[in-house]
C-alpha cells in the first residue's frame, strides 16, 4: 500500500479532524464525485476522508487526486484489490490520532448535509454510547429517491432478544448486542458514527467477510456500548446493478457465520453466548414453521419439485434447531433450508 501524493493528513484545518471517514473504492468513477461532495457539503466541517482505491483500473484514482489538490480535508492511498473490509482497515490506520469519530461511507452513496453534526452531537449526549446511528432512504443510479420511507420502515421495525423471547423493539430504544443477534438495523453502512477507539478495541474489520463485515463489526463493538438510535435521516444508499446482484445464499450463509463467531468469541460472556444461542435457535424454530407452510401450500398448488426440496429443508431445519448453540457455517444447510423460492419472506 502506498500513499498518495495528493491530500496531506495533517493540512492546516482551522480545527484538527474530529471525524475521520473511510471510503473503499473500487472502480467508482461514476459515483465517487458525488459521494465526496456529499461530504464537502458538510455542516460540519471538521472532518478528514481517506478514500482507499482498492485496485480500481478506472478513472477513480484521478478523480480522487483533483478533489484533493483542492481540499486537504481528503487523502488517497492505494492497494491492490483486497475487498472491502481490508480497504476500511487500512483507511483506519490511516486516520490522524485526534479524530475521536470514524465514519464509513461507501464511494456510490450519499451523505445527507447534517449527517455528521446529528451524529456528533447524539455520541456527546452518551459517552456510554459506542456509535449512533440514524435512517437512510434508496436512491436509483440518477439520485432519484425510490420507495421513500421504506428502508427507514425496516430500521424501526427491529426485533430484539428480552426474556428468552423475540419481542419489537421501539424505534427510540438503543440497539444492544441483544438487538443485534436478531438483525442489524445498522445499515448501510454510511447511517453509523463510531467511536474510532470503540472500532479499534474491537480490532477492525473481519477480513474473512466479503458480505456482512459490517454487522459482524457492530455486534463486536456492542460488547463495549450500545448504538443510539437517533430518528434523523442521514444517508441515501444508491441502489444500482453492481450492487443489486443475487447473492442470497451468500448471504445467508454469512448471517450464519456472524452468529456461529458471536458465539465462539473468546472474549463473549456467558450471557452473550446465552443470546446468540436463544436468538439463533429461536430464527431458526420460525424457518421450520415457513418451511411447513411452503411444503403445504406447494403441495396443494401440486409444485411437486418445489414441495421436494422444502420438505428436505424442513427436516434439516427441524433437526439443527434441536441443537444448543449455532452450528458451524454450511453453504449446503443454507440451499437447503432457505430455498429461493422462499426470498423475501420475513422470519
Amino acid at each position: 500500500m502506498t500513499d498518495e501524493p495528493a491530500g496531506d493528513l495533517d493540512g492546516a484545518a482551522p480545527e484538527p479532524p474530529l471525524v475521520g471517514v473511510v471510503m473503499p473504492a473500487r472502480d467508482a468513477e461514476e459515483w465517487i464525485e458525488a459521494s465526496l461532495g456529499s461530504l464537502q457539503a458538510q455542516t460540519m466541517e471538521r472532518w478528514v476522508c481517506v478514500v482507499v482505491d482498492d485496485g480500481s483500473l478506472d478513472r477513480t484514482r484521478s478523480i480522487v487526486q483533483a478533489l484533493a489538490a483542492t481540499d486537504d480535508r481528503v487523502v488517497l492511498l492505494r492497494q491492490p484489490g483486497r475487498g472491502v473490509a481490508a480497504a476500511r482497515n487500512a483507511g483506519l490506520d490511516a486516520l490522524p490520532p485526534g479524530c475521536r469519530y470514524v465514519g464509513f461511507l461507501d464511494s456510490d452513496d450519499l451523505y445527507l448535509p447534517d449527517a455528521l453534526a446529528g451524529l456528533v452531537a447524539a455520541l456527546e449526549r452518551r459517552p456510554d454510547a459506542a456509535a449512533a446511528f440514524g435512517l437512510a432512504d434508496y436512491i436509483d443510479e440518477a439520485g432519484r429517491l425510490l420507495n421513500p420511507g421504506l428502508h427507514p420502515s425496516r430500521q424501526r421495525w427491529h426485533r430484539q432478544l428480552r426474556s428468552g423471547r423475540l419481542v419489537l423493539q421501539e424505534a427510540e430504544e438503543d440497539v444492544t448486542f441483544d438487538s443485534l443477534v436478531v438483525d442489524d438495523p445498522v445499515w448501510p453502512a454510511a447511517v453509523a458514527l463510531h467511536r474510532t477507539e470503540a472500532v479499534s478495541r474491537a480490532g477492525g474489520f473481519d477480513v474473512s467477510f466479503p458480505l456482512l463485515e459490517d454487522w459482524e463489526l457492530h455486534l463486536r463493538v456492542a460488547r463495549q456500548g450500545p448504538y443510539v438510535a437517533t430518528d434523523q435521516h442521514v444517508a441515501l444508499y444508491r441502489r444500482h446493478s453492481s450492487n443489486l446482484t443475487g447473492r442470497h445464499h451468500d448471504a445467508e450463509f454469512h448471517r450464519a457465520r456472524v452468529r456461529r463467531l458471536a458465539w465462539a468469541a473468546d472474549e463473549a460472556s456467558p450471557r452473550e453466548r446465552a443470546a446468540v444461542a436463544t436468538a439463533w435457535r429461536l430464527l431458526e424454530r420460525r424457518q421450520v414453521l415457513v418451511l411447513g407452510k411452503h411444503v403445504v401450500r406447494s403441495v396443494r398448488s401440486r409444485r411437486w419439485r418445489s414441495a421436494r426440496r422444502a420438505s428436505v429443508g424442513l427436516v434439516v431445519a427441524g433437526v439443527t434447531s434441536l441443537g444448543r448453540r449455532p452450528p458451524a457455517a454450511s453453504l449446503r444447510r443454507t440451499r437447503l433450508t432457505r430455498p429461493d423460492d422462499l426470498l423475501g419472506i420475513p422470519l
